[in-house]
């Protein structure tokens, strides 16, 4: 009854292997729904480098170009 046996060998496979399809199944509709938060500029998009400078007087780095109200100065 608990021994192995070639038709019982097969069917786990065929059922891990199923069921391992579906799971990458659902997880390909995750990665669509991602790529299309990035093209419409969603969080994904906020993740991009930006260049940085140091501000000579109080020692904060900025995004370049960009002014700001030093408490040093």
């Amino acid at each position: 009854m608990f021994g192995f046996s070639l038709p019982k060998l097969i069917l786990t496979i065929v059922v891990v292997v199923g069921v391992w399809y579906v799971f990458k199944w659902l997880g390909r509709g995750d990665a669509m729904s991602d790529d299309e938060v990035e093209d419409k500029g969603g969080a994904k998009a906020a993740t991009k480098s930006v260049d940085l400078v140091k501000c000579p007087t109080c020692g904060t780095y900025l995004p370049a170009g960009q002014d700001h109200d030093c408490p040093g100065a």
